[in-house]
């Protein structure tokens, strides 16, 4: 087991080389940070009714994410939250999915050079995939918030439970934390699964998905405890600006986690044919 793991791991960095993995990953980060502010305020503008929720789920990841990270998208839900009337927003609908689905479109490249599929394709089909897959993530983060406020009840009923209410608030952390690791591995299944110019069965999909799923939560972790630790020398470097470059080396983490999880699952599909 340890001497097939080993060598899954020696392949795995092999091909990461091989396909240039960190490169693209810093390609992505930049797309990721174009598109994410305009992806928020678009999806903000869409879940209004749901804003508490947002505060309450941001919150709920304070421990997990930077404190930096933490702030700069703090900042921006309060600016979409308390803007999100407003009829700019709508006019301008366009062009903020335009620039939202950057992101989408980077990753789309990015999964298929992992995959070893053909990426030949021009800029207008790649920009309206990522429309499309903008579009879907959208309506599925409807969903999602309509679970949560359906499940809120849930939980108040688990804080309510007095046969064992030393543990009331560890269960609740675990049910927050597993509903977290459920969302974003739905999400990048449909990556893994939908994105790729050819075919890609279920089973070949959800390996990468659960390892990118468990490694952004673990990343963000271990790099929110690292950056807690360094905070004033980072500062000392960065000064005023330290924020953003926390915030801009925790996309790339993501970006490299992200693009791993397509070679995971290009292993896997390698293995079981």
């Amino acid at each position: 087991m340890i001497k097939k793991s080993l060598i899954f791991t020696t392949k795995l960095l092999n091909k990461t080389m091989g396909d240039n993995i960190f490169a693209l990953s810093a390609q992505l980060s930049y797309y990721f940070i174009l598109s994410i502010f305009p992806f928020l305020i678009m999806v903000i503008s869409l879940l209004c009714g749901y804003s508490e929720y947002i505060y309450n789920i941001l919150n709920s990841l304070y421990d997990i994410l930077p404190q930096e990270v933490h702030r700069i998208i703090y900042n921006t839900l309060k600016y979409s939250v308390s803007s999100c009337s407003k009829p700019y927003l709508t006019t301008s609908m366009l062009i903020i999915l335009w620039s939202a689905a950057s992101g989408s479109a980077a990753m789309i490249n990015g999964i298929n050079i992992a995959y070893g599929f053909n990426t030949k394709k021009n800029f207008l089909f790649l920009r309206i995939r990522g429309i499309l897959f903008t579009l879907i993530l959208m309506i599925s983060m409807q969903v999602v918030f309509a679970v949560i406020v359906a499940g809120r009840s849930l939980l108040l009923f688990v804080k309510k439970i007095s046969i064992f209410p030393d543990y009331n608030f560890i269960l609740i952390d675990i049910l927050r934390f597993s509903f977290a690791f459920f969302a974003i591995f739905i999400i990048l299944l449909a990556a893994y699964k939908f994105l790729p110019y050819e075919k890609v069965k279920l089973s070949y999909a959800y390996p990468g998905a659960i390892f990118a799923a468990a490694g952004s939560l673990v990343g963000s972790y271990l790099y929110s405890c690292y950056v807690s630790a360094k905070v004033v020398y980072i500062n000392s470097i960065y000064g005023n600006l330290s924020g953003i470059f926390v915030f801009i080396i925790w996309i790339y983490i993501l970006s490299i986690i992200f693009l791993m999880g397509a070679e995971v699952n290009y292993f896997a599909a390698k293995q079981k044919k």
